[in-house]
């Protein structure tokens, strides 16, 4: 299966509308008594919802791109992280984030905006943060972005 592993600093411009873009909400690991890093449930971490696999938040296993969290999504299976965000019918937006492959990912991962087709990102290096730009205009009010493995 396919790692896109750890992800973080997402961002739309001018206003960010995506919530909880690092994954700091919350302080998940440190409930748990974790401090390095924890498995979270489908459901746990603020705003954000995973379909498929589980969800483990790094806080110094993997340096985060922004912040002090990044999400690994599993290697193990198949993982899908997402959050629906408001839009306005017909405005460009831009979606910036930041993707890395982990050692034992096959060094592709996705995104998905709304209902288009998973978007394929190719690693360059493994821990190596790659910043992506995706450009999209909204053809719905709420739109779904989500990150998968």
């Amino acid at each position: 299966s396919e790692t896109v592993a750890p992800f973080s600093g997402m961002s739309l411009p001018n206003e960010n509308l995506i919530k909880n873009p690092s994954f700091e909400e919350g302080n998940l690991c440190a409930k748990v008594g974790h401090k390095s890093w924890c498995i979270v449930g489908q459901n746990e971490v603020p705003s954000w919802e995973a379909t498929q696999g589980q969800i483990e938040l790094d806080v110094t296993v993997w340096p985060a791109f922004e912040g002090r969290v990044s999400v690994d999504l599993s290697p193990n299976k198949n993982s899908f992280l997402h959050q629906t965000v408001e839009l306005v019918i017909g405005q460009d937006y831009v979606l910036t984030f930041a993707l890395s492959s982990n050692t034992c990912g096959n060094g592709k991962g996705y995104y998905k905006i709304g209902t288009d087709s998973d978007r394929e990102v190719k690693f360059t290096g493994i821990k190596k943060w790659q910043t992506i730009e995706a450009k999209f205009n909204a053809t719905e009010v709420t739109t779904q972005i989500g990150f998968g493995s």
